[in-house]
């Protein structure tokens, strides 16, 4: 078996004489040492560079694909803001996200972050107008829609649910409803017998929706009248 042609070296040959791990070394860095990264840290505070007018510590490095900064550690990519966080204040709870006081994605200023779940996150995007809807104007259903809105992987919501459970109960076929509403028929069996979307779950659902509504709405008043 022919094997890389560095010293010392007994991996199974890949290319122009070198192993895998020695062949990328090469044609990356053009050398066949191993090269250390400096500390995650280090590098983090490499990255940025800070604004003077807004004192955002704006991301000059790697850019995600929704604008949030990247830096990779160890196979992975971390946001930025995330890994600021972290090295200013401590790990993140579980659930948490980490919000741009800013709303400058490519900020990493500790000073200009908060912690807040994902319905705060929601709140905060309709409040300042950044909600794809909320930016038409339309506050009202944009908060609809996120109220009544449905799991990621869901193709229905809980006014479609009540609404098929209205039409069985007419008894229209489960079939037709499958049809109507673009779901397979077992999906309208499993509604039907409370497998999913049980009926007291879209009860609590609706009762703390109204509360939200009302949360989001005046959330927004106090931005618009800060505005102004």
């Amino acid at each position: 078996m022919k094997i890389c042609s560095i010293e010392n070296c007994e991996r199974k040959h890949r290319a122009k004489g070198y192993c895998h791990i020695h062949y990328l070394r090469i044609s990356r860095r053009n050398t066949s040492e191993l090269v250390k990264c400096l500390p995650i840290e280090e590098r983090f505070h490499k990255g940025y560079k800070i604004n003077e007018i807004t004192g955002c510590w704006d991301w000059i490095k790697s850019l995600g694909s929704h604008g949030y900064a990247h830096i990779a550690e160890r196979g992975k990519n971390l946001r930025g803001h995330r890994l600021s966080y972290e090295i200013h204040f401590g790990k993140i709870s579980s659930g948490l996200l980490v919000l741009h006081k800013c709303d400058n994605r490519k900020c990493v200023n500790p000073k200009h972050l908060f912690l807040g779940s994902q319905k705060e996150n929601m709140e905060d995007m309709i409040a300042k107008g950044r909600h794809p809807i909320a930016k038409k104007g339309k506050i009202i259903n944009a908060t609809k829609s996120y109220i009544l809105d449905k799991h990621p992987k869901s193709k229905l919501n809980c006014i479609q649910v009540i609404e098929i459970r209205k039409l069985l109960s007419m008894g229209k076929s489960m079939l037709a409803i499958s049809k109507l509403f673009n779901v397979s028929e077992k999906t309208i069996f499993n509604i039907k017998h409370e497998l999913i979307w049980k009926k007291e779950a879209i009860s609590n659902y609706m009762k703390e929706s109204i509360e939200t509504h009302h949360k989001i709405r005046e959330s927004h008043d106090r931005h618009r009248r800060n505005a102004h």
